[in-house]
């Protein structure tokens, strides 16, 4: 992917000063919440649309917005929007979370010979 398609940019989620972390603590509890459990499941990235999609579907208001998600995370070095194709994605991975990652890949190919990732297409 060359540069020109791709911006990345450093966000994070956490009680930042000020803004919906202190006003909606709830809100931002369930985003980090969010992104914790699609870390154990080994997602890497999503847009911005559907990880609030994921989050609105396990709440019974379905009130948290693409916005919102920003605020929250706006702080943290441990996730990423990346803006590629005119799309945000939801990078899971950044700072020490991304050696991790790579631990936790390597751990599986020594045991399996080989780690894949799959693409949902619908």
């Amino acid at each position: 992917m060359d540069q020109s398609s791709q911006n990345v940019t450093p966000h994070g989620a956490g009680a930042q000063a000020g803004g919906l972390a202190t006003e909606r603590p709830a809100v931002c509890r369930k985003v980090r919440q969010q992104i914790e459990d699609m870390r154990s499941d080994m997602y890497l990235a999503l847009t911005l649309e559907e990880f609030a999609k994921y989050i609105n579907e396990a709440e019974e208001d379905g009130a948290i917005t693409v916005d919102d998600v920003k605020t929250c995370i706006k702080h943290d070095a441990t996730v990423k929007i990346i803006e590629t194709d005119g799309r945000e994605v939801l990078w899971l991975w950044g700072d020490w979370y991304m050696n991790m990652l790579m631990n936790e890949i390597a751990k599986l190919a020594v045991r399996y010979k080989e780690v894949l990732t799959w693409v949902r297409d619908d």
